[in-house]
């Protein structure tokens, strides 16, 4: 997962230990840290890729649309704009599959 990828030692210190590298919180660093990080692990993933949602509907607008490709309240969807797509252009991956953890299903 993308929380887990590069672990808690690694996230202790260069996040919370180092706010110069000015990647934690929010911000334009933060922002392009994210997306170059999620483009890195869809261009890593191999055979089936899994997004958790929280729910199979969301609270966007317009509400009760499916988890993963739901119009976002807050943009840019990073799952949407970077991830999906650089998924899609990997040839190594074979199936995305969205699991909805509102049902104990992670």
């Amino acid at each position: 997962m993308f929380n887990d990828a590069l672990g808690l030692e690694w996230w202790d210190e260069v996040i919370s230990g180092r706010p110069e590298f000015g990647i934690s919180g929010s911000g334009a660093r933060a922002d392009y840290f994210r997306n170059t990080f999620a483009v890195a692990m869809a261009k890593a993933s191999i055979g089936e890729v899994f997004i958790l949602v929280k729910s199979r509907t969301s609270e966007a607008v317009p509400p009760g649309l499916p988890g993963a490709y739901q119009n976002p309240v807050k943009s840019p969807n990073i799952w949407r704009d970077f991830e999906f797509p650089t998924l899609q252009a990997n040839e190594d991956v074979k199936k995305v599959t969205s699991v909805d953890i509102s049902n104990n299903y992670a």
